[in-house]
């Protein structure tokens, strides 16, 4: 059985304010089981990686169909932001994790690919793929009811990875479609070695995660978003604990880590040691 709304009501738990959890999945993991034992740890939706990893398509078909059949949405994280996604949306992809978004240019097109109209310019596939709309007969329900059920039930998560994109950021979090910003701790901590210096190039990643400056700027990713009403979420950290500290600040969607190969069991006990110490 499909459930229906699945990526609406995810949106409507996510603009509550209460923390929603995620995880990115590579290469190797079996839909079948990972996506129930998921499900089943409390994460809200899952993130498959076509950006660093070699995903195939029937894969992403499997996770789709074991997803909607378990109650939990599916985004994708596709190569790059000017990508084709919409066959990916079309079978049945509930939202996009979309990384390097540096201008608000950028994000418009992603808006404009995603949605139906009005939001966008998406040609029209209803009909084509039951799970795009949850299998509702297309022949008995208006059409512009369904064009509007699919964009109430697909998501747009904005990464932030360099100091262009958070210079950008009041604009591109207020355009309609986006439904949060994600602050990709490691790819910005990359970009601000690049742009500011790197004085300590031995230091370890969490060390450098660390830093008054990469708190200084994910403070002011925070305000944008709270001064926007757009939801503000976190990934790339390096312990349950940092997550929960930034969760407390105002930090809503966690994304805590990623699995290949069917190593899921460090994910489920992060969500675990994160529910505990934000509880």
């Amino acid at each position: 059985m499909v459930i229906k709304n699945l990526t609406y009501e995810l949106k409507l738990k996510i603009r509550s304010g209460k923390p929603v959890f995620t995880a990115m999945l590579g290469p190797g993991n079996d839909p079948q089981t990972t996506v129930p034992r998921i499900k089943e740890a409390g994460f809200d939706f899952l993130i498959l990686d076509r950006e660093h990893s070699l995903t195939s398509e029937e894969t992403i078909s499997e996770y789709i169909t074991v997803g909607k059949e378990q109650g939990i949405p599916v985004f994708l994280r596709p190569e790059e932001v000017n990508s084709n996604w919409r066959r990916f949306l079309d079978s049945g992809i509930s939202g996009l994790y979309l990384g390097m978004v540096n201008t608000v240019e950028q994000a418009a097109s992603a808006v404009n690919q995603t949605y139906f109209p009005p939001l966008g310019h998406r040609g029209s596939s209803i009909g084509m793929n039951p799970y795009l709309i949850d299998q509702q007969d297309p022949q008995k329900l208006p059409y512009l009811s369904l064009l509007e059920y699919v964009n109430n039930n697909t998501a747009i998560l904005s990464c932030t990875e360099s100091l262009e994109s958070i210079s950008n950021l009041p604009r591109i979090v207020r355009l309609e479609g986006i439904t949060g910003v994600i602050a990709a701790t490691q790819d910005l901590m990359l970009n601000i070695a690049t742009i500011v210096g790197d004085a300590r190039p031995e230091a370890p990643i969490a060390e450098r995660l660390n830093t008054d400056y990469m708190a200084e700027r994910l403070r002011e990713i925070l305000a944008i978003c709270r001064e926007a009403g757009k939801p503000a979420g976190i990934g790339g950290l390096q312990s349950a604990k940092d997550y929960a500290r930034w969760c407390q600040e105002g930090y809503r969607i966690l994304m805590l880590g990623s699995a290949r190969d069917g190593a899921i069991e460090k994910l489920l006990r992060r969500i675990e040691e994160v529910k505990s110490l934000i509880s």
